[in-house]
């Protein structure tokens, strides 16, 4: 009988019978290892041959034949030796090995180990032929966090060449979060990529930085950064304003120097701009130092300060080009733009003042008011472009086409020096003429643009337009010489021979080159009370012919 071992336990053995031979009773039972019959083997190499054996006997003789007739006989010779054994025949092939035998039952089992698995500890290869049973747990070891989530107990550090802290969210409208707690009530949450959806053009997943009550409830997100603008925005509650601090610390006395708040903007880590909240200029009491500055960069970072605003008079002082946008106070009626503009011109600080109108009409006019410092300082409005009004510090004033001023002549506020005596002399003196301007006139030299016009609108530096023929661009008579319109007039070398109270010089340009004794007649009025007096004169002289002749 012969059979697979399927259970063993106690006393008790299960066989699974597949072949039964024989015959006998339990007791005639010899239990061996052996297992089914195994595959015949391959035909092993035939065996090497054998020694030749000894001769054997001589076999009996054979039947007697028929007698022949008897010859004589002769002597029977000796028997020759035998003769060399003939080469032996090839081997045969191995015959088929015989089946094998049946296979033995197998051995009983070890037992299960009853330690505990190693948990988290150095690597080994190991040398235990213990085995664990299948139902063995793992221990958890808390000293590490878990991937599924954990509480830490204490802090976390990367040490790394480019240490770095990833939150990957899975899809648009999901929030990269890190919080802040308090006792387990939040306080703070800082969005890395928010739950703004993310639409393309790289719009969606912003900065946010949102605050909580005491309770853990959102109050909220008071900082706030545009993806794909940079566009920042900061919020506060209703109740307050939303406020950017920076703070220096105290130093020694009133006179402490430093930057109060310094704010920088950088190209590839170059700085372009600087506003600073209180600048280095020593506090000396009064409200002094500390003042606002603007500062723009060259390219290679240096700073200039472009704008500073003292901090106890509130003045501001512009170095280079500044704009003021404005309209708000304007009538409904016209659109206005204004542009107030710092310049540079010949080493002197000059400004300009620049409108742009659009009338209700649906034209546009542009509009000029320069302001030239120093000695003779002067204003020069331009209107529309065309006509230019001038007017100095020693209250004269130029227009192109003269026309009469207003003064005020109120006896309560004029002190009487004496009588003013020109009369039909000096009115006799006097050439009226009808002219044209030329435009050869300038305050600087030629130039191709009118002197209104802003460094940052010019197509080419100030004065450096070259081999230009009047009428120039930046004469205050060039309008009115491209167009050819005539006037009625003075020339001033003839009016100052006789009326020299009338005529006034100053610094100039006439066809580029540079006077400092071009004529103005800066004040028509004395032609109007010598007429007075010639009238006068005239009529005394009347009267006295008429009581002549009576």
């Amino acid at each position: 009988m012969e059979g697979q071992v399927t259970a063993y336990s106690g006393t008790t053995l299960t066989i699974n019978v597949d072949t039964i031979a024989g015959s006998g009773t339990y007791a005639s039972w010899n239990i061996g290892l052996a297992g089914q019959p195994g595959a015949t083997g391959a035909t092993g190499l035939t065996g090497a041959t054998g020694a030749v054996g000894a001769t054997g006997p001589t076999g009996s003789a054979g039947a007697v034949g028929a007698t022949g007739p008897t010859g004589s006989a002769g002597p029977t010779g000796a028997t020759g030796p035998q003769g060399v054994a003939g080469p032996a025949g090839a081997t045969g092939p191995q015959g088929a090995s015989g089946p094998a035998g049946p296979t033995g039952a197998t051995g009983p089992m070890p037992p299960g180990s009853t330690a505990i698995p190693l948990m988290n500890g150095v690597g080994a290869a190991g040398v235990s032929t213990a085995f664990s049973p299948g139902d063995h747990v793992h221990p958890s070891d808390t000293s590490r966090v878990a991937k599924a989530g954990d509480t830490m107990t204490g802090n976390l550090q990367i040490n790394a060449a480019n240490p770095a802290f990833v939150a990957n969210k899975a899809a648009s409208g999901g929030n990269n979060a890190f919080s802040g707690y308090m006792n387990g009530v939040a306080r703070w949450g800082m969005s890395l990529g928010n739950t703004a959806a993310e639409s393309g053009s790289n719009a969606g997943s912003d900065f946010g930085l949102t605050a909580y009550s005491d309770t853990g409830a959102t109050l909220g997100t008071w900082w706030q950064v545009q993806r794909s603008s940079g566009a920042t925005t900061l919020s506060c509650p209703a109740t307050s304003s939303p406020t950017l601090v920076t703070n220096q610390p105290a130093g020694t006395g009133a006179s402490a120097v430093g930057y109060a708040g310094y704010i920088v903007g950088q190209r590839a880590g170059i700085g372009r701009w600087a506003i600073i909240l209180g600048d280095n200029s020593a506090e000396s009491g009064s409200n002094a130092g500390s003042n606002f500055d603007i500062n723009g960069c060259n390219d290679a970072g240096t700073q200039s300060t472009y704008l500073n605003i003292n901090r106890a008079t509130a003045v501001a002082t512009f170095y280079g080009a500044v704009s003021l946008n404005a309209g708000a106070s304007f009538p409904t009626s016209s659109v206005y733009a204004t542009t107030f503009t710092s310049n540079q011109q010949s080493g002197s600080n000059y400004f300009t003042w620049k409108e742009n109108v659009t009338n209700t009409g649906g034209t546009t006019s542009v509009h000029y008011a320069e302001y030239i410092p120093g000695t003779a300082a002067y204003l020069m409005w331009t209107v529309n472009n065309q006509a230019t009004f001038q007017f100095d510090n020693l209250g004269n004033a130029w227009k192109p086409s003269g026309g009469s001023w207003s003064a005020t002549s109120d006896a309560r506020i004029k002190t009487v020096i004496d009588d003013y005596n020109s009369g039909l002399a000096a009115i006799e003196g006097l050439r009226p003429v009808l002219y044209q301007f030329k435009g050869n006139d300038t305050r600087s030299p030629p130039d191709d643009e009118p002197d209104h016009v802003p460094d940052a609108e010019r197509k080419a530096p100030r004065g450096s337009a070259k081999n230009l023929s009047p009428p120039y661009p930046n004469s205050p008579h060039y309008y009115v010489a491209t167009t050819g319109a005539q006037f009625i007039g003075l020339i001033a070398q003839e009016a100052e021979a006789v009326m020299p109270e009338i005529v006034q010089t100053r610094d100039g340009f006439i066809d580029g080159v540079k006077h400092d004794d071009v004529r103005d007649i800066t004040d028509f009025n004395p032609i109007v009370f010598a007429l007075v007096n010639a009238v006068k004169e005239l009529s005394a002289r009347v009267k006295a012919l008429e009581a002549h002749r009576a």
